[in-house]
């Protein structure tokens, strides 16, 4: 505030003419007021009125393309998308070629219409936009979150905030902006000028709600879009249910390749029709095809054990409002628990067993060593162990910047394919992933952040609020062994790979020595298994499954589920024409069982063996003597 005030003048009443009569001066005309307008670039003289552009200005800090996505993200948490889950949205943060979101946002608002378009006369019944009406129509009906009616049966809290706090506008930041809008939105393609009939105004409506009910259509159970060839899958595989006839083998067994004449099958034409184009070199529906009939068992069966899971989990925990946050076991983790687990858990309690399962967890012996080797890079130490510290910690971790922001914001569109709820660029499901990585990866200082976190982030929000995600992950990185997994060097995924060798070597021994003699290491191909826990390496049901029986077993179950792609391909493995390529390439697709009830009975039978148990624990405690003594981890 100024402390002088300018000293006040006596007003001049001009010269007297020869009439006596007095001629005012141009001193005492009363000035223009200054011309408010509202525009991406305030020009000297003119007022700017509109205070929540102010407010959006982006004041250029230190870690300016951080700072950049972080506003980007609050900006859309403000305002939303339009037909989320359903537009492919438009990037601002990746590629910034025009200008930010809050700019377009700006120019988009009526006021900000020209002058032209103001003072035109107005044409009655055609006073809508082009680009209102289609957000009018896409808006027509309320935009699908996580998991539409046809395919919901999970309850779950769709919460969404800022995050962030939004900088203010420097004095300055506004002088160089340009008043241009981008050509890639769909506000400013359209030009502000043109008025539709309502005939066409119609028209689009109904076109833009036929588009939207085309596409719910092809929605399936879990929220994936129907069609494969959106997915981007290499090469896909099925593994028949044969496969899985013959149990885990015995000790240094032969003869395996012969024992079973079922191969996995590809699901991708050969080469030839690869060159006929792209629509002739995949089939899409064959994935669906393939596993129809396992489909509609598991769903009949789903039904009945819907019952027998509601009398198994009792509530824990409710909030304010008396809703049920949290589930246990009302048995404990018996034998039946168990059996049913590996059954599947029904889709309906799949959020409440995997929080129940997640908080069994830490009260075990493994639990409380990932903790111990976790704790010294936890900032807050390790003392947020229930979920409500989790829930409390995430709401501000959001406040605060992270220096893996950006990266961050580059993975998260291509984290998930194909799913109404990550979609859309900026829609809610993108600014949950957003937060929840973004939160995880100021949690631990070793770890910070890695790209095999999003989808595993992404699958937690498929059944679980942001806040209950994070806690799940932070449950998981803590006593799960995800630190282990994630931190400097990748120990823990070191470590797999590692016991996994030795399994092979020990229970399928001409498999190994093939693998040997054309250099294949596990690495190659098993890396992703293990870093994303087989996510994008089989379907998203078949991940579920797996999902639930590691949060009851833990890490060992990974493993096995392991050996078994590698057991389904040991006739492709030990044919005689089998060279680097082939075996490369057969274990880097994207494997589709049958029926999951086949390959997860086979996994858990091995689990059950004493022998196989023992030889994995040798093999860990082995793996963990090497690593203290500096010996030399074999190549793996």
């Amino acid at each position: 505030m100024l402390k002088a005030r300018a000293k006040r003048e006596k007003p001049h009443v001009g010269k007297v003419d020869a009439a006596g009569n007095k001629v005012p001066s141009r001193s005492l005309t009363t000035p223009h007021a200054p011309i408010a307008r509202r525009s991406s670039a305030p020009e000297e003289g003119y007022v700017t009125v509109d205070s929540a552009y102010q407010a959006d200005q982006f004041n250029v800090p230190a870690d300016s393309e951080g700072e950049f996505v972080r506003k980007t993200y609050a900006h859309f948490a403000r305002t939303g998308v339009p037909d989320d889950g359903f537009a492919e949205g438009k990037e601002y943060t990746r590629e910034r070629n025009g200008l930010s979101a809050w700019e377009e946002a700006a120019l988009s608002r009526p006021e900000s219409v020209s002058a032209s378009a103001q003072n035109a006369s107005p044409n009655p019944g055609a006073m809508q936009t082009e680009a209102s009406i289609l957000n009018i129509a896409l808006l027509s009906t309320p935009p699908i979150t996580a998991r539409g009616a046809s395919f919901a049966q999970s309850p779950k809290i769709t919460g969404d905030g800022i995050g962030f706090a939004v900088p203010q506008a420097h004095p300055k930041s506004s002088q160089n902006a340009t008043t241009v809008p981008s050509s890639g939105s769909l506000e400013s393609t359209l030009s502000s000028n043109t008025f539709l009939s309502t005939d066409e105004w119609r028209r689009r409506q109904e076109m833009a709600e036929k588009r939207r009910e085309e596409l719910l259509a092809k929605i399936d159970r879990y929220g994936f879009f129907a069609d494969p060839t959106e997915q981007g899958y290499h090469r896909s595989v099925l593994l028949p249910t044969a496969l899985f006839d013959l149990p885990f083998p015995k000790k240094k067994s032969t003869g395996i390749a012969s024992a079973s004449t079922a191969r996995p099958t590809s699901l991708s034409h050969d080469k030839h029709a690869a060159a006929e184009g792209p629509k002739q070199a995949r089939r899409p529906s064959t994935v669906h095809e393939a596993r129809a009939a396992s489909d509609r068992s598991h769903r009949e069966k789903e039904q009945i054990r819907i019952v027998k899971w509601s009398k198994m989990l009792a509530v824990r925990d409710r909030d304010q409002g008396h809703n049920a946050v949290s589930y246990d076991f009302s048995g404990g983790l018996d034998k039946r628990l168990r059996r049913r687990i590996f059954k599947g858990v029904p889709d309906i309690w799949r959020s409440a067993a995997w929080m129940a399962l997640l908080q069994h967890q830490t009260g075990t012996p493994s639990a409380a060593a990932y903790l111990a080797r976790a704790q010294p890079n936890l900032k807050d130490g390790g003392r947020a162990r229930t979920l409500a510290d989790h829930t409390h910690r995430f709401a501000k971790l959001k406040e605060v910047p992270s220096p893996h922001d950006v990266q961050i914001d580059l993975d998260v569109p291509r984290t998930i394919s194909g799913h109404v709820q990550f979609h859309t660029r900026y829609g809610q499901g993108q600014r949950n992933l957003f937060h929840v990585l973004h939160a995880v990866s100021l949690m631990c200082s070793d770890c910070g952040y890695c790209q095999g976190m999003g989808p595993i982030a992404a699958t937690l929000l498929c059944y679980f609020s942001p806040e209950h995600a994070y806690a799940a992950m932070a449950t998981m990185h803590n006593h799960f062994g995800l630190h282990d997994t994630f931190s400097n060097g990748f120990p823990g995924m070191v470590e797999n790979l590692y016991v996994q060798d030795q399994l092979v070597k020990l229970y399928m021994p001409e498999l190994a020595q093939v693998l040997e003699d054309q250099m294949v290491v596990t690495s190659a191909y098993a890396t992703k298994w293990y870093i994303t826990l087989f996510s994008n390496s089989v379907p998203f049901e078949t991940q579920l499954r797996l999902w639930d029986a590691w949060l009851l077993e833990g890490q060992d179950v990974v493993t096995l589920f392991a050996l078994a792609i590698l057991w389904a391909h040991r006739a492709t493995i030990l044919a005689p024409n089998a060279d680097f390529e082939v075996i490369l390439g057969s274990l880097s697709s994207f494997f589709v069982p049958e029926n999951d009830d086949s390959i997860l009975h086979w996994v858990e039978s091995a689990l059950h063996r004493r022998d196989v148990t023992k030889a994995i624990q040798a093999a860990r405690q082995e793996y963990h003597r090497k690593l203290a003594n500096g010996d030399a981890i074999p190549s793996i």
